[in-house]
């Protein structure tokens, strides 16, 4: 097996194609949050959080706290509300 050299040290070829598929993700989830975050600018929290289940907190938090982690479903609750996509 062949080690490739990457700024964080070396891995397995193979590991390579999978953090490759991981960034992917990960840039998908960022692209994905600031889209709920710029739609949240105008809207209210409370009824927000009352037409997706999600407490109001959470919603503002989102809105807020760009170093703060969500689940995908919460994001995916969002998403679903403010633009009918995504379930």
């Amino acid at each position: 097996m062949q080690l490739v050299r990457l700024s964080t040290g070396y891995v397995h070829e193979r590991n390579k194609l999978k953090m490759s598929k991981v960034t992917n993700i990960r840039d998908a989830i960022t692209e994905q949050i600031a889209r709920v975050r710029e739609a949240l600018k105008d809207r209210v929290h409370s009824k927000v959080a009352e037409a997706t289940g999600l407490h109001v907190n959470t919603v503002r938090n989102i809105a807020n706290n760009s170093n703060q982690k969500f689940s995908l479903s919460t994001i995916e609750k969002l998403e679903k509300y403010l633009f009918g996509d995504k379930a």
